[in-house]
């Protein structure tokens, strides 16, 4: 089981989020919030694997509170302009999920 964590300063994005979850059974939806202080904490004491993060936020830019986090967790970036959603080559990579037999 993959422990992911949803941030994003935007409720609506929050709320997607959580509603496809579920349809991934190999991940655990440990919990979701608007601030990077708090998510940096989280991370750091509840064993999160993978966290869906907002690349740019109010309080903290995503990619630099990426670094911030133990190099085990991985990250995905997701972000909404409103000219529709974007992403840059140079920020994403990729990670593999494999389920155990």
């Amino acid at each position: 089981m993959i422990r992911c964590l949803i941030v994003d300063d935007e409720p609506l994005a929050i709320s997607v989020l959580e509603n496809y979850l579920p349809k991934l059974p190999q991940l655990e939806h440990v919990g979701s919030t608007t601030n990077p202080i708090e998510a940096l904490e989280l991370v750091k004491t509840k064993s999160i694997d993978l966290v869906f993060l907002d690349i740019q936020m109010d309080e903290m830019n995503g990619i630099e509170l990426a670094k911030l986090f133990p190099s085990h967790t991985k990250v995905i970036f997701c972000t909404a302009f409103s000219n529709g959603f974007t992403t840059s080559s140079s920020i994403v990579s990729s990670i593999s999920v494999s389920s155990s037999s």
